[in-house]
């Protein structure tokens, strides 16, 4: 009897000895691929550091745009972006009241950002952006939006300290993993000046600006002559 419990006894502590093992071990394990999920298998999405902008020509009139570049910095393809930008401002003077603005965009959502460098041009819309037209923003402003000439610049001079924020998700095309990218500007980061092609860089000032021409709202600086290319705007 005694040699039969001491066998039940040491049955029970090797038992217990390989559940804990197990368990140990398995839990390293799922941290293991954890971690390389969310910490290697992740995409990489870049922004400019300042926003371009530029003067158009559209039916005989001049317009304005705003523009924000990106840039897939992963080796594999970015999925679902969703794209927000937000503007962040202290619209009655001597409030504590932070007034936020969801910014309308001329593209919130791409699909697909394929890897190996090529980048998308996104366009700040301040004049479609239906929240300028009424309270708490003053009548000036609403005016310009009216008149579908509001500028971003307009709607920065109400509040010294006023920052736009962009927040971009999307998955990892491999892993699934899903990431956040923010960035914010200022506005002594908008500067009238074209991207550099194939960086997220501003051209270098100069005393003039190349005449940019348009016939429609939508059309890029340098229009895609293949497939490749389509990304790919300054």
């Amino acid at each position: 009897m005694v040699l039969l419990d001491t066998a039940i006894s040491t049955w029970n502590s090797k038992d217990a000895l390989l559940l804990v093992l197990g368990s140990l071990l398995g839990g390293g394990a799922s941290f293991l691929v954890w971690w390389v999920v969310t910490h290697l298998l992740v995409p990489s999405l870049s922004y400019s550091k300042a926003i371009s902008r530029i003067t158009i020509t559209v039916d005989r009139e001049e317009r304005v745009q705003y523009r924000i570049k990106l840039a897939n910095r992963g080796k594999r393809n970015i999925i679902d972006v969703e794209l927000f930008v937000r503007l962040y401002l202290h619209v009655s003077p001597g409030t504590r009241t932070i007034t936020v603005v969801n910014v309308k965009l001329s593209q919130p959502r791409l699909p697909l950002m394929p890897y190996g460098g090529l980048m998308k041009i996104i366009k700040l819309l301040p004049e479609r952006t239906e929240a300028f037209s009424k309270h708490p923003f003053p009548e000036h402003v609403w005016a310009s939006y009216a008149t579908g000439s509001l500028s971003l610049e307009e709607v920065l001079a109400l509040d010294a300290r006023a920052r736009i924020q962009i927040l971009g998700f999307g998955y990892d095309s491999f892993s699934g993993s899903r990431r956040l990218w923010q960035q914010e500007y200022k506005a002594s980061d908008v500067h009238e000046r074209l991207f550099k092609s194939g960086s997220l860089e501003l051209k270098e000032a100069t005393n003039t600006e190349p005449e940019i021409a348009a016939t429609t709202p939508a059309v890029t600086d340098t229009p895609p002559t293949t497939p490749s290319m389509l990304l790919d705007q300054t």
